[in-house]
């Protein structure tokens, strides 16, 4: 019961006072600090049902039984005494099924089974991705949406590890247990590249004070910001929605570089970033100020009304519509009931071509939301990724603009193993009624080391794109290069 409950809510409460210290400016600019009292009570629905749930199981196998041995020799234990007696049960089967018809008990095992009952021991790829820039700086968001990846991946090699070479993929206790490792993973890794929006945004404009001190199991309580100047409110706008921002541009990553398989810990972490503006307004406190209350607070301050619940529209909309939270959903389910990882994302066939299905992201502007939707048509050894973006004031905001480009990915020159892989891109942004507002253009270039070990570089430039600048935060000419390393 306890388990059960842990899925859907914990609580947790205070009962003291805790002193605050708030830095600001005075009349002169100079910082002074400010001690308040607060009194608290926290309700997080999110951050840890499925982890106390996936705990809990793991204790109530493995660590209260009285012959409870350590995780490596109970799984074996278990794994031997399973393979034991389906042997007995195969053997007992099959020597009176030979008597009593050979002929059919052959026709039964020539059969081959369907790929969906083989369930594979090989672990499933990872990749790291870094770029030789700072993620704080001016052109830093690829780079800090990069190193949220990575560490994902990281942790998800963790996890197959455990869970596929260990053994606590063969019981649900175990699986429960694996899925919260991963769900924390997702959390830490989306926090970071969260946090660090805001504060890359917020050092645009001025000198900004940030600490970070490991005082809470919820990553993103670790983190404290301070403006040390007045922001204008464009300026204060701007920072507000950079971390929901750096959230779509993370879902984004993922869904490109998921291609033919996703596995568990892509889709927990698609999820996790994609869904996150729901989470804000379902499981926040009310009265608290967040990303989604400061940005429909300040859009109301220019005359765009935007409430919650128009928000909240907005959101579902983009995040509903999108085929792969439904992917990334059933992963998770089909893990929790039989233990299988991967799956094959959803493909349509027209005549030699393969398209997926449209992934929708919902983007905050300092006049509304703008959509973008991708969509990848594979045709051979070559792979395009289509974007069309449009203002999604058909609910809230005043945001004029269409966008529409086009990504050619992997063009390979054709000069042996270490030859040089091209990806060109351009976009350009329109208002409706035609006129002309910017433009991006670049590729991606990537060189080939050795099998696994990749140089990469992106050359581009970009003027009031609705992403590349305007999300990003890319301004003319930029050069930025990295590595890529599968495992």
């Amino acid at each position: 019961m306890l388990v059960v409950l842990a899925f859907f809510v914990q609580l947790r409460v205070s009962t003291e006072f805790r002193g605050f210290r708030h830095p600001g400016l005075d009349e002169k600019g100079h910082i002074y600090k400010v001690t308040t009292n607060e009194w608290y009570i926290m309700v997080s629905f999110r951050k840890a049902g499925l982890i106390a749930a996936g705990l809990a199981g793991l204790c109530l196998k493995l660590g209260f039984s009285k012959d409870a041995a350590p995780v490596k020799d109970r799984v074996q234990q278990i794994s031997q005494t399973s393979l034991q007696n389906a042997s007995e049960d195969i053997a007992s089967f099959s020597e009176n099924a030979q008597q009593s018809n050979p002929d059919m008990v052959n026709e039964v095992i020539n059969i081959p089974l369907p790929s969906m009952y083989k369930k594979s021991a090989a672990l499933p790829d990872r990749e790291i991705l870094l770029d030789f820039n700072d993620p704080l700086g001016d052109h830093g968001s690829e780079a800090a949406t990069k190193i949220g990846y990575s560490f994902n991946e990281i942790m998800g090699r963790v996890n197959d590890f455990l869970g596929v070479r260990c053994g606590l993929d063969e019981n649900v206790a175990d699986r429960m247990a694996l899925l919260g490792l991963s769900l924390y993973s997702a959390d830490v890794a989306e926090s970071c590249v969260h946090e660090a929006a805001h504060i890359r945004e917020a050092s645009r404009f001025g000198p900004q004070l940030t600490l970070f001190r490991l005082r809470d199991w919820q990553f993103v309580n670790n983190f404290d910001k301070w403006s040390r100047y007045w922001p204008t409110l464009e300026q204060d706008m701007r920072e507000a929605q950079a971390g929901l921002n750096a959230d779509e541009q993370g879902a984004l990553n993922v869904w490109q570089r998921s291609g033919n398989e996703l596995n568990l810990s892509d889709a927990v972490f698609f999820l996790w970033t994609k869904c996150e503006d729901d989470a804000y307004i379902l499981f926040y406190p009310t009265g608290e100020l967040s990303d989604v209350r400061a940005f429909d607070e300040m859009l109301s301050e220019q005359g765009i009304p935007m409430t919650k619940s128009k928000y909240q529209a907005q959101a579902f909309i983009a995040d509903a519509a999108s085929v792969r939270t439904w992917e990334s959903l059933a992963v998770i389910f089909q893990y929790l009931v039989n233990g299988d990882r991967t799956i094959e994302p959803l493909e349509f066939a027209i005549g030699d071509c393969k398209v997926t299905p449209p992934l929708i992201s919902q983007y905050l502007t300092s006049r509304g939301v703008f959509y973008d939707a991708r969509s990848r048509i594979k045709t051979g050894e070559t792979s395009i990724e289509l974007a069309f973006g449009f203002d999604g004031d058909f609910i809230a905001g005043k945001e004029d603009r269409l966008r529409a480009g086009i990504k050619v990915e992997g063009i390979d020159l054709g000069l042996g193993k270490h030859s040089p892989k091209f990806s060109p891109f351009a976009y350009v942004n329109t208002a409706r009624d035609g006129s002309f507002k910017g433009f991006a253009g670049g590729s991606d270039v990537q060189l080939p080391v050795t099998s696994s070990l990749s140089l990469t570089a992106t050359v581009e430039y970009a003027h009031d794109d609705a992403i590349e600048t305007n999300i990003k935060g890319k301004y003319g000419l930029t050069v930025v290069g990295g590595i890529a390393l599968k495992f």
